[in-house]
């Protein structure tokens, strides 16, 4: 299972390269099978000796009690349960599809009332912006709202900025 949980993380992260830097996500995985599988045996198994002996003895133990994953695939089918283990992946992409656009947005829209900040969204009539320093092409952490119809009324112009990062 934990194969095939990290093929299908890795075979997902190459469309996302940001995936491959999320890798906390899979490390409670990695470390509840990693557990489950070679450090529980050697804890639950005290009067066998030897590692191989006391694997194999909890898998015996493992054998005879039910799977958790056999009540579930009771109620909704055993294929039902792999294709939605297999789509699980799917929640993640409009977080790293919405990440990776704007790591690579290049062209923003500038109001002609505020020309060192960005337009990040737009919400109805409201605007909310970004400062921008410029020299370093990064938000300095300051946002603000612009009101389409304010005094004097901005005009949005869209301007190559380059890509954006976070002033720390």
């Amino acid at each position: 299972m934990f194969i095939i949980l990290l093929l299908i993380y890795l075979t997902f992260a190459m469309g996302y390269p940001r995936a491959l830097r999320e890798w906390y996500l899979m490390i409670p995985i990695f470390l509840f099978f990693l557990f489950y599988f070679f450090i529980y045996p050697l804890v639950n198994q005290k009067g066998v000796h030897g590692y191989r002996n006391k694997l194999i003895a909890q898998d015996r133990i493992s054998r005879r009690t039910p799977d958790p994953f056999d009540y579930i695939a009771k109620g909704l089918g055993r294929s039902t349960v792999i294709v939605l283990l297999l789509l699980l992946p799917l929640l993640f992409l409009p977080y790293f599809n919405g990440e990776s656009f704007a790591e690579n947005q290049e062209e923003y829209l500038v109001p002609s009332t505020h020309q060192n900040a960005v337009v990040l969204r737009i919400y109805g009539d409201n605007l909310i912006c970004g400062e921008l320093d410029r020299d370093g092409k990064k938000l300095n952490g300051n946002f603000f709202v612009l009101k389409v119809d304010d005094e004097p009324r901005p005009v949005l112009s869209v301007q190559t900025v380059g890509r954006l990062g976070i002033k720390h």
